[in-house]
């Protein structure tokens, strides 16, 4: 007979992205989830991303409604279950944020329920593990910063920049939110 953890990693590895996220949903919030059609578009995205049929991926959607939790919490993660060899790099306009969603994922990853469904994706525990970049024991690795923060130098498989400027420096509209996106797109090209 399977246990829980058994059948949730089978059903995982049939169903992908969608269904991890929905399983590992309470291990990160402790709000009901609801399933809406945005949140199953920006997984199956996510995943075509994972597979490396969409290089360049915008997700805009309102906030509030989970973007955060997919795209820099839950998704890192569930790449790590099938390739727990990458290396991600994580930003946004605010560091204690984006130290935050790093906290949630190694939380998660650490958590009872994760370990028994995907043991084999363990956190390194040497020297340089902290919440803002931590490495896995098969070679794959997060590091956590904000936008034009010390990712210089640093490589990573996939680039995740969750918020990189405030939205209410866009609401201005015109020429000062078209300032704000040139700024943002300048120090993601320089940075990455």
């Amino acid at each position: 007979m399977l246990t829980e953890a058994q059948i949730d990693k089978e059903l995982v590895e049939r169903q992908g992205f969608p269904l991890f996220f929905q399983l590992a949903w309470h291990q990160i919030e402790s709000t009901p989830l609801i399933w809406e059609p945005h949140l199953e578009h920006g997984a199956v995205h996510y995943e075509a991303v994972a597979d490396g049929l969409i290089q360049d991926f915008v997700h805009n959607v309102p906030p509030g409604t989970s973007k955060s939790s997919l795209a820099s919490v839950l998704f890192p993660v569930y790449d790590w279950v099938r390739n727990p060899w990458r290396k991600f790099i994580c930003t946004g306009y605010d560091e204690r944020l984006s130290l935050r969603f790093a906290e949630r994922r190694l939380r998660l990853v650490q958590s009872e329920w994760f370990q028994a469904r995907w043991p084999h994706v363990q956190i390194h525990k040497g020297d340089r593990a902290s919440v803002g970049f931590y490495e896995n024991t098969c070679g794959g690795s997060v590091f956590s910063t904000m936008m034009g923060g010390a990712a210089v130098g640093r490589h990573a498989h996939i680039l995740i920049a969750d918020d990189p400027h405030k939205t209410d420096d866009l609401r201005l509209g015109g020429e000062s939110a078209r300032s704000v996106l040139d700024e943002t797109w300048a120090r993601w090209i320089e940075t990455f």
